[in-house]
C-alpha cells in the first residue's frame, strides 16, 4: 500500500478528538491489509437513544442499508440492551436496564483514512494513568449471585449464565492515549475507540470475533474457557495446555457453540452451517482464552436486521438457552450493560463487515469511566474461584482493585 496515502501521527491525534470518530484496528478482515481504519467526519450519524423503541432500531437498520446503497461506510455499536428490543419477549426489560449511553449509534463516512498501528507512538514524558477501579459487586454479592444461578441451572431453566460486574473509576485525561497505551500492552485482535460527541469515549480491547461477513459467508468465533497466565515459560505451557483440556471450560465453549450454531441456522442456507475449530486456546497479556469458529453460508437477501436479530447479542455473553438465560441476568445483575457485551464494529458498501463482542470495552462519559468483567456460570462453578477469574480480566487496566 503506497504510504503516500497513510496518515501522520498528528493527523490520528487531532481527528480522534473529533466528535463522530471511529478507529477500527483491523482492517485485514476488511481487504486493508494490516492497516488500522480512521473513520471521520460524518456524512450522517444514526442513533437510538436509551428509551428507543423496536422501531427506532428498526429504522435505524433501514437507514444504514440505504448508506451503504449509496456507497457510504458505517461504523459504530450495538448496545447490549439493545437485545432487548431485538427478542419480543424480553423488551420489558427495558424499562428497568435502561444504558446511559444509544442503544445503538452509527457514522455513515464516505471512506477511512489509513494509518499502520505501530506509527502512533505516545506523547514524550507520557505515563499510564493511576487509576483506582472500585467495583460496583462484592466478593459475598458475587457469590449469593452464583449460587441463585445454581438455583436456576438445578430447576432446569438455564445450562450456563454469563454473569458480569461493573468498575468504576474517575478518569480526566486524554481519552486516546489511555487507549493507544492499552493497546501497546496487550494486542488484540479486535480493537476500537469511537469518540461519537463531547463528553464521551469508548475504548475497545478486545479479543473477541463476534461475526465477521466476506460476500455470504458468515463466521463467528465464540469465546469461552479461561486461565491465567503462568509464571514462567514452563507453567506457562503447562497452564495453556491443561485449560484445552479442561473438561468444565470445554463444557462451557461447547455450549455456546451448539447455540451459535443454531443461531447462524436461522439465516443460512440449510446444512452450511459448520464448525471447522473446536477448543483453540489463545495467548494474551495476562491469561489464556479458549476459542471455536462456527461459519455457514447466508441466505440469498438476508438483510442487516435479520442478522442481528438472530445473533444478537452473542451467545458467549448471555449463556444457554439465549432468551431465559437473558431473563435472568436482566433479574441478578445490578446495572445495565450498556456497550459492554455488545457489538462494536465496520460495514463496507459492498456489505462485507466485521463486528466485536465489546468485552475489556471501557466507556468514559464525563469525567467518568466504567469497565464490564464477568464469567461463564455452570453448575460446577465455584463463586469464590469465578469472583476471582472475573477480577482477573480487569487486570488489562489496572491492578488496583477494590
Amino acid at each position: 500500500m503506497n504510504s503516500m496515502n497513510l496518515m501522520k501521527d498528528s493527523q490520528i491525534e487531532a481527528r480522534a478528538a473529533c466528535a463522530g470518530t471511529v478507529i477500527w484496528d483491523s482492517g485485514r478482515d476488511l481487504g486493508f491489509d494490516d492497516m488500522s481504519l480512521l473513520f471521520s467526519s460524518p456524512v450522517a450519524t444514526l442513533s437510538v437513544p436509551p428509551d428507543g423503541t423496536e422501531k427506532d432500531l428498526e429504522t435505524l437498520f433501514l437507514e444504514l442499508e440505504r448508506g451503504l446503497n449509496d456507497g457510504l461506510f458505517a461504523a459504530g455499536w450495538i448496545a447490549y440492551e439493545a437485545g432487548y428490543l431485538l427478542i419480543p419477549k424480553l423488551r420489558q426489560h427495558l424499562l428497568t436496564k435502561r444504558p446511559n449511553v444509544p442503544l445503538a449509534w452509527f457514522g455513515l463516512y464516505e471512506k477511512p483514512e489509513l494509518f499502520h498501528p505501530k506509527d502512533t507512538p505516545l506523547p514524550p514524558g507520557h505515563h499510564f494513568p493511576n487509576i483506582s477501579l472500585k467495583l460496583d459487586t462484592t466478593r459475598e454479592q458475587f457469590i449469593r449471585a452464583i449460587d441463585k444461578i445454581h438455583d436456576y441451572i438445578r430447576s432446569g431453566d438455564t445450562y450456563q449464565i454469563n454473569y458480569t460486574i461493573r468498575g468504576h473509576f474517575p478518569f480526566h485525561g486524554n481519552a486516546f492515549d489511555l487507549y493507544q497505551t492499552l493497546k501497546q500492552r496487550q494486542q488484540v485482535g479486535y480493537s476500537a475507540f469511537i469518540h461519537p460527541a463531547e463528553g464521551l469515549d469508548i475504548l475497545s480491547l478486545s479479543p473477541e470475533l463476534f461475526f465477521k461477513k466476506r460476500g455470504r459467508k458468515i463466521q463467528s468465533k465464540p469465546m469461552k474457557g479461561t486461565a491465567k497466565r503462568g509464571k514462567d515459560p514452563e507453567e506457562d505451557k503447562r497452564i495453556g495446555r491443561e485449560l484445552g483440556l479442561d473438561e468444565k471450560n470445554r463444557a462451557e465453549n461447547v455450549m455456546i457453540v451448539d447455540l451459535l450454531r443454531n443461531d447462524l441456522g436461522r439465516i443460512c442456507e440449510t446444512g452450511s452451517v459448520k464448525v471447522p475449530e473446536l477448543f483453540k486456546v489463545e495467548r494474551y497479556q495476562t491469561l489464556f482464552q479458549m476459542i471455536s469458529t462456527v461459519e455457514g453460508l447466508l441466505s440469498k437477501g438476508t438483510r442487516w436486521s435479520q442478522i442481528f436479530r438472530a445473533l444478537f447479542p452473542c451467545g458467549s455473553i448471555t449463556g444457554a438457552p439465549k432468551i431465559r438465560s437473558m431473563e435472568i441476568i436482566a433479574e441478578i445483575e445490578n446495572t445495565p450493560r450498556g456497550i459492554y457485551t455488545g457489538a462494536i464494529g465496520v460495514i463496507t458498501p459492498q456489505g462485507d463487515c466485521v463486528f466485536n463482542v465489546a468485552i475489556r470495552t471501557i466507556t468514559i462519559k464525563e469525567g467518568q469511566g466504567e469497565i464490564g468483567i464477568g464469567a461463564g456460570i455452570t453448575i460446577g462453578s465455584s463463586g469464590i474461584e469465578e469472583f476471582e477469574e472475573t477480577v482477573l480480566k480487569a487486570r488489562f487496566l489496572t491492578q488496583d482493585i477494590t
